[in-house]
C-alpha cells in the first residue's frame, strides 16, 4: 500500500480513538520559480517592437549562469551576446558592467526589445506596483520561498499589466519591457530582495552616506548591497537554494524617533531642471534656485537659496571634479549645470529622492538583519573587461551599417535671434523609421556663442524622428557635429546673419544632365551657396537671378513652384508646353525652401552651356550634350521632318529619349503642335482660344482627315494659287483645303502617297511632323515658329 496512504488511515484511526488531533505539520512542497523572460529579440532586432517582430527576430531567454560570469566576461575580447544582453551585474558598476565586487547595482539589467513579455518568477503578492523617478513603471511581489521572505523587483517597465495587493501564481504574465525612469535603453532591471525595508531596495542614507557615482562605480557599500539583496541569477539558477545560506535576526527599532536630516526636507517637485541648461548669465533666477536646492540636497553647497548663479558655481565644480564630469577647472562645461551635470545630479538626485519616499517604511518596531555571510559572490576583476562606453561604440558602429540619420530639411541659414526648427528621422535600408532607443546617446556639438542647440543630446526615438530647435546666438559661421555616442555621423554647417539681414548669395550648385534628348523636357535643381559653401535652404536670400544658355533661344525653361511637403511630386511632375518660356527669370519667392526646381528642354543639337546668374557674376555653369532621339535613324522617311519641327518647338512628347516617330498621334498632341505653330505669330494667336476647346484627349487617336481639318481651321488662312496634288480618294471640298493649306507638291511618303491621300487612315507622329512641316512652310510660317 502506499505510505502516504497508510500515513492518512493511520491518523484517521487516531482520530476516531482519541478525538481531534493537532495535525502533524509538514514543511509545504516548494514554489516553482522561473526566469522572469521566456523570449526575447535578437540583438539585431532589439531596437523594434516585440511584437513587431517576426519569429526570425525572435529567440528563447538567453540564460546566463553565475559560473560562466568569467568565461563570458573576456570572450570575443569582452564583446558577445551574454555582455551585450546582460549589460550590468548583480554588484557590478555602469562603467563596467561586469566587474561583479566592484561596484553597487542591486540588479540585472536585461536587454531585449520594447514590448518583450515579462512574468511573474514565482507564487506571491504584488505589494507595489507604480512609477517611480529612477525606476519607472515598476512592480515588486512578495514570495516565500523555502521558509523565507524575499521580493523580486522588475523595473522600467512599459507597461504594468496588474495592481498592488494581487495574488498571483508563478508565469503569470505582470508587465512588458520598457526605458522609463532613469534608463537609456530597453531593458528589464531584475532584482532580488531580502527582508528589507521598502522596494526595489536601494542604499539608506544612514548606512551608505555616498553619492551615485561613488556607489555604483566605486563600490564604496557593497557589503550593504549583499546584506540586503541577491545576485538574482544566482537566486534563479540555484532555485531558491541559496536562502539556505541566509539567515535573520530581529531586533528593536532604535531609529524609529531619529532626528530628521537634511533629505528628510526633500521634495520632488525640481524635477524639470534636469532638463534645464542653467550657467552663469544664462537661467532665470527661477532655474537657479532650483540648481541651488539640488547642490544642497546632494551636499555640495551651504548657501543661501537666492538665485545668485555666482553663489553655486564653486559648489558645481566640485561636484562635477568628484563625480567625473570634468578633469579640471578648466574643462569646457566647468560650473555650468549643463547636460552631463545634470544626467549626474539626476541620478543622485534620484537615490536620494528614493529614500526620502521610502524614510516611513523603516519606522518600524522591529529590524530584520540579514546575514548573507556564507553566501559566496562571484567576483569578477575589472582587467581585460570592455567598459560600456568600448560595448556602446562597437553597437553603434553596427547600428549604423544598418540605419542613417537624416534630417529634414535642414537647416544651413539662420538669423541672430531666429528659432528654426529641423527634424531629424532615422531611417533603415528600406527606408522604415526607427523607433526605439539608440545604443548610444545622439548629441551635438558646436560654438556655443553662435548658435544653441535644443536638446543638445538624447536617446529616445519612439515616434519615429525628434524635433531639433536651432537659435542664431551671434553673426558668423559655425559647424554643428551630430554624433552617436561618441561617433560624429553628420556635420550641419550654418551661418547666422545679423537680425533683420537677409544672406547673400556667393555662388550656386547646377544639378542637370550633362547629356539630354533633343526636344525633351528634362528636370533641373539650383541650389544656392553662401560665402561658406553652406546650402542656403529655408534661408529668404536676396538678390534676382537668370538661367541661360549661351546659344541664345535654343533652350526653353519651366520653373515647378509648390510647397515644401509637396517637394517630391513637384520635382517628377512635367511641365506642359504652354508653361516652357525662352528665358528664366527667379528669386527666392519662385523657389521651393530655397531650391529652384525647373525643366528645361533644348531645341538645338548643338552643345551648349547653361549658367545661372545674377547682376554681377556667374555662379554655377554646365556643359549639355544633345542627342537624337532614341531610335530615330535617318533612313526614316520623316527624319529630317521630325528633326525640324522638334527644333522649331513645334513637336514634343518625347517620352524617355523617344519620339515614338511611328506611333499613332493623340488628339491631346494634335493640339499642342498647332498651339506650337501659331502662338508666336501675331495674326494667330487670336485663335489660341478658339484652340483650346479642341478635344484634347491623351488616349485618343487622329486620323489624316480629321488632322487635315485642324490644320486648316487655325493655319489655312493664306489662299494657295495653284490647284494643288488631285488624290483619288478626296471629295473636292477636301481637295481644296489639301491644295489649300499644303500647296502643289506635298504628298505621302507611301506606297499610295502619289494617288491616294487615305483620309480615313490613322496618323503617325512622323507623318503629322511631315504634314505640319509642309503647311507652315507653304504658308511661309515655319520660321516664326520659335523665336
Amino acid at each position: 500500500m502506499n505510505t502516504q496512504i497508510q500515513k492518512m488511515l493511520s491518523y484517521i484511526v487516531l482520530v476516531l480513538l482519541f478525538g481531534n488531533l493537532v495535525p502533524v505539520t509538514t514543511q509545504a512542497a516548494e514554489s516553482e520559480i522561473i526566469y522572469p523572460l521566456k523570449q526575447m529579440s535578437k540583438l539585431e532586432c532589439r531596437f523594434e517592437e516585440f511584437g513587431t517582430l517576426d519569429s526570425d527576430c525572435k529567440q528563447d531567454f538567453l540564460v546566463l549562469n553565475t559560473g560562466d560570469y568569467q568565461k563570458y566576461a573576456t570572450a570575443g575580447g569582452g564583446y558577445n551576446d551574454f555582455t551585450r544582453i546582460y549589460t550590468v551585474l548583480w554588484g557590478s558598476s555602469y562603467k563596467y558592467g561586469w566587474d561583479v565586487g566592484s561596484g553597487g547595482h542591486q540588479g540585472t539589467d536585461i536587454a531585449t526589445a520594447k514590448g518583450t513579455p515579462v512574468y511573474n518568477i514565482a507564487d506571491g503578492i504584488v505589494i507595489e506596483a507604480g512609477k517611480d523617478l529612477a525606476w519607472g513603471n515598476y512592480i515588486s511581489i512578495e514570495h516565500t520561498i523555502r521558509g523565507k521572505k524575499v521580493v523580486s523587483n522588475y523595473a522600467h517597465l512599459s507597461k504594468i499589466l496588474i495592481k498592488k495587493g494581487d495574488s498571483l501564481r508563478v508565469g503569470e504574465k505582470i508587465g512588458e519591457v520598457g526605458s522609463t525612469g532613469n534608463s537609456t535603453g530597453n531593458h528589464l532591471h531584475f532584482q532580488i530582495d531580502l527582508e528589507t525595508p521598502f522596494h526595489p531596495y536601494y542604499y539608506d542614507y544612514g548606512d551608505c552616506p555616498y553619492s551615485y557615482y561613488q556607489i555604483t562605480e566605486k563600490g564604496v557599500c557593497f557589503n550593504v548591497l549583499a546584506k540586503n539583496t541577491l545576485d538574482p541569477l544566482a537566486f534563479l539558477e540555484s532555485n531558491g537554494a541559496i536562502l539556505d545560506k541566509i539567515s535573520t535576526t530581529v531586533s528593536k527599532n532604535t531609529n524609529k524617533n531619529k532626528t530628521p536630516t537634511s533629505s528628510d526636507t526633500f521634495k520632488n517637485n525640481t524635477n524639470y531642471i534636469f532638463n534645464v541648461t542653467v550657467y552663469y548669465e544664462y537661467g532665470n533666477e527661477g532655474d537657479v534656485r532650483e540648481v541651488q536646492r539640488v547642490m544642497k540636497e546632494l551636499g555640495y553647497y551651504d548657501g543661501d537659496i537666492n538665485g545668485q548663479y555666482k553663489d553655486v558655481e564653486s559648489s558645481i565644480i566640485k561636484y562635477q571634479l568628484e563625480t567625473n564630469v570634468i578633469s579640471s577647472r578648466s574643462d569646457d562645461g566647468a560650473g555650468w549645470f549643463g547636460p552631463k551635470t545634470r544626467a549626474q545630479a539626476k541620478l543622485d538626485y534620484s537615490s536620494l529622492a528614493y529614500q526620502e519616499n521610502k524614510s516611513d517604511a523603516s519606522d518600524n518596531d522591529t529590524v530584520v538583519e540579514n546575514n548573507t555571510s556564507e553566501v559566496v559572490t562571484q567576483t569578477i576583476s575589472r582587467e581585460k573587461l570592455l567598459t560600456r562606453e568600448e560595448i556602446e561604440a562597437r553597437e553603434v558602429k553596427e547600428f549604423l551599417e544598418s540605419f542613417q540619420l537624416n534630417f529634414i530639411s535642414p537647416i544651413s541659414q539662420i538669423s541672430q535671434n531666429e528659432n528654426k526648427v529641423t527634424t531629424l528621422e532615422i531611417l533603415d535600408r528600406r527606408g522604415k523609421a526607427f523607433k526605439g532607443n539608440t545604443p548610444g546617446n545622439i548629441s551635438f556639438e558646436y560654438d556655443e556663442t553662435k548658435v544653441q542647440v535644443f536638446p543638445k543630446s538624447f536617446y529616445n526615438f519612439t515616434n519615429g524622428t525628434r524635433d531639433i530647435t536651432i537659435t542664431g546666438l551671434s553673426a558668423g559661421h559655425t559647424s554643428i557635429d551630430i554624433k552617436v555616442g561618441e561617433r560624429v555621423v553628420k556635420t550641419l554647417s550654418v551661418s547666422v546673419t545679423g537680425a533683420g539681414q537677409l544672406p547673400e548669395v556667393k555662388s550656386a550648385k547646377l544639378y542637370i544632365k550633362d547629356q539630354v534628348v533633343l526636344g525633351e523636357s528634362t528636370p533641373g535643381i539650383v541650389l544656392m551657396k553662401d560665402q561658406y559653401g553652406n546650402n542656403m535652404l529655408k534661408a529668404d536670400y536676396k538678390g534676382n537671378f537668370t538661367i541661360n544658355s549661351d546659344t541664345s533661344g535654343d533652350i526653353q525653361y519651366c520653373i515647378k513652384r509648390g510647397e515644401i511637403k509637396d517637394i517630391f511630386q513637384i520635382y517628377k511632375r512635367r511641365c506642359y508646353d504652354e508653361e516652357f518660356t525662352d528665358s528664366l527669370k527667379f528669386s527666392y519667392s519662385d523657389t521651393i525652401g530655397g531650391l529652384l526646381l525647373f525643366e528645361y528642354r533644348s531645341l538645338s543639337q548643338t552643345k551648349s552651356q547653361l549658367s545661372v546668374k545674377n547682376l554681377n557674376a556667374t555662379l554655377a555653369f554646365s556643359d549639355i550634350k544633345v542627342n537624337t532621339p532614341i531610335g530615330l535613324a535617318q533612313s526614316h522617311p520623316y527624319y529630317d521632318s521630325v528633326i525640324t519641327m522638334i527644333e522649331s518647338g513645334i513637336a514634343t512628347g518625347l517620352n524617355k529619349g523617344y519620339f515614338l516617330e511611328d506611333r499613332d498621334l493623340k488628339e491631346y498632341d494634335a493640339v499642342m503642335w498647332i498651339r506650337n505653330s501659331i502662338k508666336n505669330n501675331s495674326t494667330l494667336r487670336p485663335l489660341l482660344k478658339d484652340l483650346a476647346a479642341e478635344p484634347a484627349s491623351n488616349t485618343t487617336t487622329i486620323n489624316r482627315e480629321e488632322f487635315l481639318e485642324l490644320t486648316h481651321k487655325y493655319l489655312g488662312t493664306n489662299i494657295i494659287s495653284s490647284t494643288g496634288k488631285q488624290y483619288r480618294d478626296l471629295e473636292a471640298v477636301t481637295q481644296s483645303k489639301v491644295a489649300n493649306l499644303l500647296g502643289a507638291q506635298y504628298q505621302w511618303k507611301d506606297q499610295f502617297g502619289e494617288n491616294y491621300f487615305q483620309p480615313d487612315k490613322t496618323l503617325s507622329r512622323g507623318e503629322a511632323s511631315y504634314f505640319l512641316q509642309a503647311a507652315l512652310s507653304a504658308q511661309g510660317q515655319l520660321t516664326v515658329a520659335r523665336n
